[in-house]
């Protein structure tokens, strides 16, 4: 159980960082990104105000396999979350959010 406790620490700092470094899209000026935790990962949010309520805009999901020890990425689409499938899963979690950040396909930034 330690094991994994250290993972979600290290996974919660790059977290984190993750958010307090990406600049939030010019189209929200009062918007920031947050994370949640999950039951086996953590959700990347942008939240944004629009003068009169919160909105909060899931990203991505990170899940943690503990079988593989890797971390995979998951997108939403219209109704449901799905692998995505144009990046490997990875021991690495800032390989994923870097992924994400790049944003190659336009699948999570819309």
């Amino acid at each position: 159980m330690a094991g994994i406790d250290l993972i979600h620490r290290s996974a919660e700092k790059l977290l984190d960082n993750f958010c307090h470094h990406r600049v939030v899209r010019p189209e929200r000026p009062r918007g920031r990104l947050t994370w949640e935790r999950l039951k086996d990962g953590y959700q990347l949010v942008e939240q944004s105000f629009d003068g009169r309520r919160l909105r909060q805009d899931a990203i991505a999901r990170f899940i943690y396999l503990p079988e593989l020890r890797q971390w995979t990425l998951h997108q939403q689409t219209q109704d449901h979350w799905q692998f995505c499938t144009n990046v490997s899963p990875n021991l690495n979690l800032q390989k994923l959010l870097d992924f994400v950040d790049a944003d190659p396909f336009g699948q999570f930034w819309r």
